[in-house]
């Protein structure tokens, strides 16, 4: 009983060291990872030129989506129970998340860069009234990538802490809260944006509820209990039009990501089934063929035993087998004294016969 305990324990530390060195490896790679990133980031903002800042644009996301597919493994291991310090895991997360931040913020630029021609034009043909407008609405777009990422971070909290038991601890149960009031406000910023883009609101209306969301960012986990009830009374002015108001149709980068990503995980469930069914119907061929090849060996052995019983000697019985002349007739095979006593005789009575 010890030694198979010693062998468990054994087993078990040496699958530790080795979970601990792969988690090395891939927290190694994030920290070079974001280094590119930045070294990148630089370059591209330092670029006077227009192809030079694309191809930067270009490299930047290919290291981005590299850090999102480390992302990905240290959100499983964060979820592990298998890993005990999980500290590290936290702090790599969140430095991938910030530059996927940076990232997004460089694209919605780049679509219209204020450097270009066009870029020029469209802000000359702005009005006053368009320009505000467009700087609410890319406060709240901000407004919303911010709370995304706090959402990103509560659940990482949730999963290192397990928070499938039963019985969950008070930090849980708060944490929780603080995810659902946060989607809340992302719900009810989505609807005040379509209403803003459909000129049912106008860029004034939204002064009292930026301070109330830019304060709330800052100090929601601080002082939970002010914030309690902060998705409704946020918004008790726009209360009647937003429930005459359709529901808003448009995806934050945070929506569109998980849209994504459902994609992907849809695509590789397929492709799972799909293996699974081809491997399972290869077995059953194979089952098949093994059972037609023992059907005709156990028939040939059937038809080889028949043969050989077929071509035995009539009466296995009998130690001298008789000539075939015999046994064509059915007459026994004289002794071997009759046969030399008729010889003469037969000869003999040939002669007579002659006479």
């Amino acid at each position: 009983g010890g030694f198979a305990r010693g062998a468990r324990e054994n087993a078990t530390m040496a699958a530790q060291r080795k979970l601990q060195q792969e988690i090395d490896k891939v927290l190694k790679k994030i920290k070079e990872g974001v280094d590119v990133f930045d070294n990148l980031w630089e370059q591209m903002q330092a670029s006077e030129y227009q192809n030079q800042r694309e191809k930067f644009e270009s490299e930047l996301k290919k290291e981005i989506k590299k850090l999102q597919r480390f992302r990905d493994q240290v959100k499983t291991w964060q979820a592990s129970s298998d890993v005990k310090d999980k500290k590290p895991l936290l702090e790599a997360r969140k430095s991938v998340e910030r530059e996927m931040e940076r990232f997004k913020a460089a694209e919605r630029e780049g679509k219209t860069k204020a450097f270009s021609k066009e870029g020029l034009i469209k802000a000359a043909s702005l009005d006053p009234k368009s320009k505000a407008r467009q700087e609410v609405r890319d406060w709240m777009n901000s407004t919303v990538d911010k709370l995304n990422s706090q959402i990103d971070e509560l659940e990482a909290e949730l999963e290192a802490s397990g928070s499938s038991r039963k019985k969950k601890s008070s930090r849980v149960q708060e944490v929780e809260q603080y995810i659902a009031r946060h989607k809340e406000h992302i719900q009810k910023l989505e609807s005040l944006l379509r209403l803003l883009d459909n000129e049912q609101l106008e860029p004034d209306d939204f002064e009292d509820i930026r301070d109330f969301l830019d304060d709330y960012i800052e100090r929601n986990q601080d002082d939970p209990e002010e914030f309690e009830d902060s998705a409704e009374y946020f918004y008790e002015e726009f209360a009647d039009i937003m429930e005459s108001a359709p529901q808003p149709t448009v995806l934050t980068a945070k929506k569109k990501d998980d849209k994504e990503d459902k994609k992907a995980k849809e695509k590789a469930e397929r492709e799972k089934a799909e293996k699974e069914k081809a491997e399972k119907e290869k077995e059953e061929r194979e089952r098949v063929a093994a059972a037609k090849a023992a059907l005709a060996a156990e028939k040939a052995a059937k038809t080889k035993a028949a043969m050989e019983r077929s071509s035995a000697p009539a009466d296995a019985g009998d130690k001298r087998a008789q000539p075939a002349s015999y046994a064509a007739t059915g007459r026994d095979q004289p002794s071997s004294d009759a046969s030399k006593d008729q010889g003469p005789r037969s000869h003999s009575s040939g002669g007579t016969t002659a006479a």
